[in-house]
């Protein structure tokens, strides 16, 4: 985990994990919905809507649902190069009305395992909640890929 404070009170977190699965998989399970719905979720919360459009200024949307609520996020692709590098725009109530960036970097390490290295920027200062947050999502992909 890094984070940092950019002069313009903008915080960034990195989170690195390595899979034991080959890129494609693990690519494939960052943008199809129904395995998108079993590994993006946090204590008490279930995705109930995820929309993927998979092209640059194609759509980005998340509908979280628990505890008598729901978080929308939002946003647009900025980068999308299969297998190798997915990364969006992101709104949501927690950004604080900020226009975020997620940007997921894969790199195949060796034969059957995968490098995923994810950097959220512009962040406002409750960016200690997007780190923790990343880190239970990351470890339940971990999970989803067996």
């Amino acid at each position: 985990m890094t984070t940092s404070a950019p002069e313009n009170t903008a915080y960034a977190v990195t989170q690195t994990r390595i899979y034991s699965a080959d890129i494609e998989t693990v690519f494939n399970a960052l943008i199809d919905p129904e395995t998108v719905k079993r590994w993006m979720y946090g204590p008490d919360t279930t995705v109930v809507d995820f929309v993927l459009q998979p092209e640059i200024g194609g759509r980005f949307f998340l509908l979280m649902r628990g505890q008598d609520r729901e978080w929308p996020h939002e946003g647009k692709i900025t980068h999308f190069e299969r297998p190798n590098r997915l990364a969006y725009t992101w709104l949501s109530p927690s950004t604080q009305g900020r226009e975020t960036h997620v940007d997921i970097t894969l790199t195949a390490i060796e034969v059957g395992k995968t490098e995923l290295v994810l950097v959220h920027t512009a962040l406002p200062d409750t960016y200690a909640a997007f780190d923790q947050g990343w880190a239970e999502l990351l470890v339940n992909l971990g999970v989803t890929l067996g």
